[in-house]
C-alpha cells in the first residue's frame, strides 16, 4: 500500500501557509499606494479571494459597466459580451496585487501607478456597497484602511509625505471651522525607540492649525492612519471615518444588525399601536350604542295618543247631556 500523498497535501496547503506563499511575492516598499488589510492570519488564500471578490463586485463591475455605458450608448451587447470576455483573463489582477507587509494578518493590496485610482474612493464604495446590501459580514477580511502613500519609517520621512495633506485641511477648514482629528497608530516588527506614537503625533499635529483643529479620539472627522511594518511606513488620510464603521467590517455587521432590529421593532410597535387604536375606537362605538336614546314611541310628543278604542283621542271636553 501506497503512502498518503504529501504532494496533494502540499498544495491544498499552499493557499493557506503565508510562508510557502510569499516567497512569490514583492515586498512592500516606499512610493506604493492602495489598502491594507486585517485577515484572518491562518486563512490567508482565502482572505484573498474574499478581498479581490469584494473589490471586483464593488469597484471595478462598477467602473467597467460606467465606461461601458459611456463609450458604447447604446452600442450592440454582442459587442459588449466579447470586450467582457477579452478583459475577463485580466479581471483579477487589473486593479493591482499582493505585496509582502512582513507581518501575519496583513496584506496589502498595491494599486497599479497607471491606473490611479484612489484608495479612498476605492474603501467607501465596499464599505457603502456592502451596507446597501445588508451584507456587513465576511468570513477572512476583518478591517480595511485606504493608504495614500507608503514611505521609510522615519519620522521625518513621514512628516514629509503627510505635510501636504496636513495644509490642505488648514485651507478647506473655514475659520469659523473645527476639525475633530485622531491618529490611528499602528507598529509591527519594528523595534526603534525612537518611532514612536507621541513623537510622530507631534512632528504631524505641529501643521495643522490650533485654532481650526482638535484632538478627538472618540467622534473624530478625520482620521490620519501611521502603520509601521518593518522599514515601510504606511500612511493613510480618511474622513467619515465614524459613518463607514471605522472601516470595521465587524463593526459595520454590528451596525446593521441595530438597524435591523431597530426597524423591525418600529414595525412591531407600529403594528401594536393601529391594533390599539382599532380597539380603541371598537370601544367607542359600542359605548356609543349603549348611551344611545330609545326609539320614539307612540306617546312621544308629535304623535296623538290614542283613545282605548284605537282612535286618538280628542282634546275637546265631552258633550253634556241636555
Amino acid at each position: 500500500m501506497g503512502g498518503p500523498n504529501k504532494r496533494g497535501r502540499q498544495g491544498a496547503d499552499m493557499g493557506n501557509n503565508p510562508h510557502k506563499r510569499r516567497k512569490c511575492w514583492s515586498n512592500l516598499g516606499s512610493g506604493a499606494h492602495g489598502i491594507l488589510f486585517t485577515i484572518d492570519p491562518f486563512k490567508e488564500g482565502q482572505a484573498m479571494k474574499e478581498i479581490r471578490t469584494l473589490i471586483d463586485k464593488y469597484w471595478s463591475d462598477g467602473q467597467k459597466a460606467a465606461a461601458e455605458e459611456e463609450e458604447t450608448g447604446m452600442g450592440s451587447i454582442s459587442a459588449m459580451l466579447a470586450e467582457g470576455l477579452k478583459e475577463e483573463k485580466e479581471k483579477k489582477d487589473e486593479l493591482g496585487m499582493f505585496v509582502e507587509t512582513g507581518a501575519r494578518g496583513n496584506l496589502f493590496y498595491k494599486f497599479k501607478e497607471e491606473k490611479g485610482t484612489p484608495a479612498n474612493d476605492v474603501v467607501k464604495a465596499i464599505f457603502e456597497g456592502m451596507a446597501n446590501d445588508g451584507m456587513g459580514q465576511t468570513r477572512f477580511v476583518y478591517r480595511m484602511q485606504p493608504i495614500f502613500r507608503t514611505c521609510a519609517a522615519h519620522p521625518e520621512a513621514i512628516e514629509r509625505e503627510m505635510k501636504h495633506k496636513l495644509l490642505k485641511v488648514n485651507e478647506d477648514t473655514p475659520k469659523t471651522g473645527l476639525v475633530k482629528y485622531a491618529v490611528l497608530w499602528n507598529k509591527k516588527s519594528n523595534n526603534d525607540a525612537s518611532l514612536n506614537r507621541l513623537v510622530v503625533t507631534d512632528a504631524l499635529c505641529k501643521h495643522l492649525f490650533r485654532d481650526r483643529t482638535m484632538a478627538d479620539l472618540k467622534k473624530p472627522n478625520l482620521v490620519i492612519i501611521v502603520s509601521i511594518f518593518k522599514t515601510v511606513a504606511c500612511l493613510g488620510f480618511v474622513g467619515e471615518y465614524q459613518e463607514h464603521a471605522e472601516y470595521n467590517v465587524h463593526k459595520l455587521s454590528e451596525r446593521l444588525k441595530q438597524q435591523a432590529a431597530a426597524k423591525a421593532a418600529a414595525v412591531k410597535a407600529a403594528a401594536t399601536s393601529a391594533a390599539a387604536e382599532d380597539e380603541e375606537e371598537e370601544e367607542e362605538e359600542e359605548e356609543e350604542e349603549e348611551h344611545e336614546p330609545p326609539a320614539p314611541g307612540p306617546t312621544d310628543a308629535g304623535e296623538p295618543a290614542k283613545a282605548a278604542g284605537g282612535e286618538p283621542a280628542s282634546d275637546a271636553p265631552p258633550a253634556s247631556d241636555a
